[in-house]
Protein backbone atom coordinates (compact mmCIF):
# COMPACT_ATOMS: atom_id res chain seq x y z
CA UNK A 1 0.00 0.00 0.00
CA UNK A 2 2.94 2.32 0.66
CA UNK A 3 3.87 2.06 -3.03
CA UNK A 4 0.52 3.42 -4.24
CA UNK A 5 0.48 6.94 -5.68
CA UNK A 6 -0.38 9.80 -3.32
CA UNK A 7 -3.81 11.40 -3.40
CA UNK A 8 -7.41 10.97 -2.30
CA UNK A 9 -8.12 8.35 -5.00
CA UNK A 10 -5.65 5.99 -3.30
CA UNK A 11 -6.67 5.59 0.36
CA UNK A 12 -4.27 3.79 2.67
CA UNK A 13 -7.02 2.27 4.79
CA UNK A 14 -6.73 -1.58 4.77
CA UNK A 15 -10.53 -1.90 5.03
CA UNK A 16 -11.15 0.07 1.82
CA UNK A 17 -11.81 -1.69 -1.48
CA UNK A 18 -8.33 -0.81 -2.76
CA UNK A 19 -6.83 -2.00 0.55
CA UNK A 20 -8.59 -5.38 0.30
CA UNK A 21 -7.55 -5.69 -3.36
CA UNK A 22 -3.91 -4.98 -2.45
CA UNK A 23 -4.06 -7.56 0.37
CA UNK A 24 -5.30 -10.19 -2.11
CA UNK A 25 -2.56 -9.28 -4.59
CA UNK A 26 0.07 -9.33 -1.85
CA UNK A 27 -0.55 -12.99 -1.06
CA UNK A 28 -0.03 -14.04 -4.67
CA UNK A 29 2.98 -11.75 -5.12
CA UNK A 30 4.51 -13.23 -1.98
CA UNK A 31 4.01 -16.77 -3.28
CA UNK A 32 5.44 -15.78 -6.65
CA UNK A 33 8.45 -14.14 -5.00
CA UNK A 34 9.13 -17.31 -3.00
CA UNK A 35 8.94 -19.46 -6.12
CA UNK A 36 11.45 -17.11 -7.82
CA UNK A 37 13.84 -17.71 -4.91
CA UNK A 38 13.28 -21.45 -5.30
CA UNK A 39 14.09 -21.19 -9.00
CA UNK A 40 17.38 -19.45 -8.21
CA UNK A 41 18.36 -22.38 -5.99
CA UNK A 42 17.48 -24.78 -8.83
CA UNK A 43 19.90 -23.03 -11.19
CA UNK A 44 22.87 -24.56 -9.35
CA UNK A 45 23.04 -28.35 -9.74
CA UNK A 46 24.47 -28.97 -6.27
CA UNK A 47 21.36 -27.48 -4.64
CA UNK A 48 18.63 -28.56 -7.07
CA UNK A 49 15.61 -30.58 -6.06
CA UNK A 50 12.68 -30.02 -8.41
CA UNK A 51 14.54 -29.66 -11.71
CA UNK A 52 16.69 -32.80 -11.45
CA UNK A 53 14.77 -34.60 -14.26
CA UNK A 54 15.30 -31.59 -16.54
CA UNK A 55 19.05 -31.46 -15.82
CA UNK A 56 19.27 -35.22 -16.46
CA UNK A 57 17.43 -34.87 -19.76
CA UNK A 58 19.76 -32.09 -20.94
CA UNK A 59 22.87 -34.09 -19.98
CA UNK A 60 21.65 -37.37 -21.46
CA UNK A 61 21.19 -39.14 -18.13
CA UNK A 62 20.58 -41.87 -17.22
CA UNK A 63 23.24 -43.40 -19.43
CA UNK A 64 24.68 -46.92 -19.53
CA UNK A 65 26.70 -46.30 -16.34
CA UNK A 66 23.93 -44.68 -14.34
CA UNK A 67 20.65 -46.62 -14.57
CA UNK A 68 18.05 -44.36 -12.97
CA UNK A 69 16.21 -47.05 -11.02
CA UNK A 70 19.32 -48.10 -9.08
CA UNK A 71 20.49 -44.61 -8.04
CA UNK A 72 19.37 -42.62 -5.04
CA UNK A 73 18.36 -38.99 -5.38
CA UNK A 74 21.73 -37.78 -4.06
CA UNK A 75 23.61 -40.09 -6.46
CA UNK A 76 21.55 -38.79 -9.38
CA UNK A 77 22.31 -35.21 -8.34
CA UNK A 78 26.00 -36.13 -7.94
CA UNK A 79 26.07 -37.48 -11.51
CA UNK A 80 24.68 -34.17 -12.83
CA UNK A 81 27.30 -32.18 -10.88
CA UNK A 82 30.08 -34.59 -11.93
CA UNK A 83 29.30 -34.26 -15.62
CA UNK A 84 29.04 -30.47 -15.46
CA UNK A 85 32.26 -30.01 -13.48
CA UNK A 86 34.39 -32.81 -14.90
CA UNK A 87 37.51 -31.57 -16.65
CA UNK A 88 38.46 -35.05 -17.82
CA UNK A 89 41.87 -36.61 -17.77
CA UNK A 90 43.95 -39.68 -18.46
CA UNK A 91 46.24 -39.74 -15.46
CA UNK A 92 46.29 -42.15 -12.53
CA UNK A 93 45.31 -39.40 -10.03
CA UNK A 94 42.32 -38.47 -12.22
CA UNK A 95 40.88 -41.99 -12.12
CA UNK A 96 41.57 -42.34 -8.38
CA UNK A 97 39.74 -39.05 -7.73
CA UNK A 98 36.88 -40.13 -10.01
CA UNK A 99 36.48 -43.39 -8.08
CA UNK A 100 36.72 -41.59 -4.72
CA UNK A 101 33.99 -39.16 -5.80
CA UNK A 102 31.80 -42.18 -6.56
CA UNK A 103 32.53 -43.66 -3.13
CA UNK A 104 35.18 -46.23 -4.12
CA UNK A 105 38.74 -46.53 -2.80
CA UNK A 106 41.04 -47.82 -5.55
CA UNK A 107 44.67 -48.04 -6.54
CA UNK A 108 46.01 -48.36 -10.07
CA UNK A 109 48.80 -50.64 -11.27
CA UNK A 110 50.61 -50.21 -14.56
CA UNK A 111 52.68 -52.75 -16.44
CA UNK A 112 56.15 -52.42 -17.93
CA UNK A 113 57.40 -54.63 -20.77
CA UNK A 114 60.34 -56.79 -19.76
CA UNK A 115 63.84 -55.82 -20.81
CA UNK A 116 67.24 -57.28 -20.02
CA UNK A 117 68.06 -54.65 -17.39
CA UNK A 118 65.11 -55.54 -15.15
CA UNK A 119 65.36 -57.76 -12.06
CA UNK A 120 64.89 -61.46 -12.54
CA UNK A 121 61.75 -61.41 -10.35
CA UNK A 122 60.00 -59.02 -12.77
CA UNK A 123 57.19 -60.40 -14.84
CA UNK A 124 58.00 -61.23 -18.45
CA UNK A 125 55.58 -59.02 -20.35
CA UNK A 126 55.72 -58.11 -24.01
CA UNK A 127 55.15 -54.65 -25.57
CA UNK A 128 51.36 -55.05 -25.66
CA UNK A 129 51.23 -54.69 -21.84
CA UNK A 130 52.43 -51.10 -22.14
CA UNK A 131 48.81 -50.18 -22.94
CA UNK A 132 47.22 -52.11 -20.08
CA UNK A 133 46.52 -50.88 -16.56
CA UNK A 134 44.73 -52.41 -13.62
CA UNK A 135 42.23 -50.97 -11.16
CA UNK A 136 42.55 -52.59 -7.74
CA UNK A 137 39.51 -52.39 -5.47
CA UNK A 138 37.73 -54.24 -2.71
CA UNK A 139 35.53 -57.11 -3.87
CA UNK A 140 32.43 -55.67 -2.23
CA UNK A 141 32.41 -51.91 -2.09
CA UNK A 142 29.68 -50.77 0.28
CA UNK A 143 28.09 -47.38 -0.28
CA UNK A 144 26.21 -46.24 2.80
CA UNK A 145 23.29 -43.87 2.44
CA UNK A 146 22.31 -40.90 4.58
CA UNK A 147 19.14 -39.85 6.38
CA UNK A 148 18.42 -37.22 3.70
CA UNK A 149 17.16 -39.87 1.29
CA UNK A 150 13.74 -41.22 0.50
CA UNK A 151 12.63 -43.83 3.06
CA UNK A 152 12.21 -46.42 0.29
CA UNK A 153 15.92 -46.33 -0.66
CA UNK A 154 18.24 -49.07 0.67
CA UNK A 155 20.58 -48.18 3.52
CA UNK A 156 23.57 -49.85 1.83
CA UNK A 157 24.40 -50.75 -1.75
CA UNK A 158 27.03 -53.35 -2.71
CA UNK A 159 28.80 -53.77 -6.00
CA UNK A 160 31.34 -52.31 -8.37
CA UNK A 161 29.38 -52.19 -11.64
CA UNK A 162 29.14 -48.35 -11.62
CA UNK A 163 32.88 -48.07 -11.03
CA UNK A 164 33.71 -50.43 -13.89
CA UNK A 165 31.33 -48.70 -16.27
CA UNK A 166 32.56 -45.18 -15.45
CA UNK A 167 36.24 -46.04 -15.75
CA UNK A 168 35.73 -48.08 -18.93
CA UNK A 169 33.77 -45.22 -20.51
CA UNK A 170 36.43 -42.61 -19.67
CA UNK A 171 39.62 -44.62 -20.20
CA UNK A 172 42.00 -43.66 -23.01
CA UNK A 173 40.89 -45.34 -26.23
CA UNK A 174 44.21 -47.08 -26.87
CA UNK A 175 44.36 -48.67 -23.44
CA UNK A 176 42.95 -51.82 -21.89
CA UNK A 177 41.74 -51.62 -18.30
CA UNK A 178 41.65 -54.67 -16.05
CA UNK A 179 39.79 -54.87 -12.75
CA UNK A 180 41.24 -56.77 -9.81
CA UNK A 181 39.22 -57.31 -6.63
CA UNK A 182 40.64 -58.37 -3.30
Amino acid sequence: MALLPAGPAWPRNPDSVIGQLMAAFAQEFSRFDQRCDDLLAELFPDSLVELLPDWERVLGLPDNCTPAESLTFLERRFEVVRILTSMGGQSTPYFIKLAAAMGFQISISTFTPYDCEMACESGVLDEVWRFAWQVNSALNSINEETCELDCEMPLQVWGNARLECAITALKPAESVVLFSYS
